[in-house]
């Protein structure tokens, strides 16, 4: 052991001897003592930079003084040209007052080849990434590949993917590398503006987390902190300019996350981002193609069948006329007879509706007028423990349909959600303008919800989730034809126990000479 003495004086020996810039400063930034490789770097002489203050040699720093990450920033020397340095800085533990130890490197020429095989790094990885999204159709598997290779190409501990849940009220962990037990695949969390991910939605741009220990931003969960990590950049990932998702990455080493990283990490984003959309939109376009075929094959059956129905009741009212069947059973079973092919042909009617074949007189539809009528009408039929409410903003213009047939597909919907809601629950009518001119007419409940497959198949003609001999499958297969014949469009989001919406977009009624009501 060296005396204590001798100890203080080794210490000065090795600051004066360090080959980097050492900078001791105080609480305020002001500099109390510097080696002679300092004056050297910033070209002060010796005893000219004590009393400076930390702004004035390294303008960038902003007083980062707890920051444990080195910083690549610009020093200002003493004749006002600049120079790259990367800078660090610890807290010299048990100093009365507190002093901070500032170490400065100058970074030369390797500094630009680093920058440039870490560039090189970062385009193979996209490259890589990008012919993976080309050749694979499913985008699923690209979600497994972003979070590695993100973290391979930086150097990251850790990376996590999450996507932001359909209510938008939590993220989910759907892939990553280094993962703990506390955000292990399919785990939650709140999408709160004072979570990391929440924050990186809110703030809708790149979050750059210099040292985790000192963040303020956002509540860094206990778990986190455990792991010793350092420094992290959290992305959001957008679809068609909405958020759907967090990639996050986290270092134990101090890592600069700069422009490059950032513009690196959003291409991954970007292109994992276009391969989900691309999916969706091929998803989309097969269920289209497969409603458009059981369209055409139900609405020939359903012309045929009609055609069929004409001649049963024209012969049955041939029947009814005469005088032979007025005694006895014959006008009772002619009555009968006609009661069925009735009902045949209210199905042949929907069938037709679906495959888009029915016969539409669309006109001005006061849309306020006819949720508030429904709603006053449901209110006296269905079970008193469903609360109806109607929600129509004052400047909802009038919309362009067939009013009947409207207010048919408005009452089918609200059957299903009163089904939906056998011990009571919400049912709630809204309607405004949105883009493309058109009227969004939203249907709610809070009622049993639908599973994905259920939601997948609901727009099917004799498909229904009701118990045996309670539907017959043909409600939201009308609907859809409705929509489809009028110009419009339905949109089905439900989810099991959080109720479903439905939304109807009806095209906007315009007065005859072109000018919008």
């Amino acid at each position: 052991m060296l005396p204590q003495q001798e100890v203080g004086w080794v210490y000065r020996s090795v600051f004066s001897a360090s080959p980097d810039a050492l900078l001791l400063i105080d609480a305020q930034g002001a500099v109390v003592l510097a080696n002679p490789a300092a004056g050297e770097l910033f070209g002060y002489a010796m005893g000219e930079l004590e009393a400076m203050h930390l702004d004035g040699l390294v303008p960038a720093c902003r007083h980062e003084r707890a920051a444990r990450v080195p910083l690549e920033l610009s020093a200002r020397r003493k004749d006002g040209s600049q120079r790259m340095v990367e800078i660090a800085l610890s807290a010299l533990e048990g100093s009365d007052p507190p002093l901070l130890l500032v170490t400065v490197r100058a970074l030369g020429e390797h500094r630009h080849v680093r920058q440039a095989l870490r560039r090189a790094r970062y385009s193979e990885c996209v490259a890589d990434v990008g012919l993976l999204a080309v050749d694979t159709r499913d985008p699923y598997a690209l979600l497994s590949r972003v979070p590695a290779a993100a973290a391979s190409a930086t150097g990251a501990d850790t990376s996590v993917l999450w996507q932001l849940e359909p209510n938008q009220l939590a993220l989910r962990v759907v892939a990553g590398v280094g993962l703990v037990d506390e955000e292990a695949e399919g785990t939650l969390m709140a999408n709160r503006p004072d979570t990391p991910p929440g924050y990186a939605l809110a703030a809708a741009q790149p979050v750059i987390i210099v040292d985790y220990q000192q963040e303020r931003r956002f509540n860094v969960p206990h778990w986190l902190l455990r792991q010793g990590l350092v420094s992290g950049i959290l992305v959001p990932l957008r679809d068609r300019g909405r958020m759907i998702g967090v990639l996050a990455l986290r270092s134990r080493q101090a890592l600069h996350f700069g422009d490059d990283e950032v513009y690196f990490l959003r291409s991954l984003v970007n292109l994992l981002s276009s391969s989900l959309q691309r999916a969706e939109s091929e998803e989309a376009l097969a269920h289209a193609q497969k409603l458009q075929g059981i369209g055409r094959l139900t609405g020939n059956v359903a012309h045929d069948f009609n055609n069929l129905l004409t001649v049963i009741q024209g012969n049955l009212q041939l029947l009814a006329a005469l005088p032979a069947l007025r005694k006895g059973d014959g006008q009772r079973l002619v009555a009968a007879a006609t009661r069925a092919s009735q009902h045949g042909t209210e199905l042949t009617s929907r069938l037709l509706a679906f495959s888009r074949r029915q016969s539409l007189q669309p006109a001005r539809v006061d849309v306020d007028a006819t949720l508030h009528a429904l709603a006053d009408m449901l209110h006296h039929t269905l079970d008193p423990r469903i609360h109806i409410t109607v929600d129509v903003e004052p400047a909802c213009p009038p919309c362009h349909a067939d009013p009947s047939q409207l207010e048919s597909a408005l009452l089918n919907i609200a059957i299903n959600a009163r089904d939906a809601m056998p011990d009571g629950g919400l049912l709630a009518f809204s309607a405004a303008p949105v883009a493309g001119d058109f009227v969004a007419i939203t249907i709610a409940d809070n009622g049993s919800g639908m599973s994905a497959l259920e939601r997948e198949r609901a727009f099917e003609p004799f498909f229904t989730t009701k118990e045996k001999g309670r539907g017959t499958g043909l409600g939201l297969s009308t609907v859809h034809g409705f929509m489809q014949q009028s110009g419009g469009s339905v949109d089905l989001a439900s989810e099991p126990g959080r109720g479903t919406i439905v939304t109807l977009r009806v095209p906007r009624w315009h007065e005859p000479g072109g000018a919008a009501s």
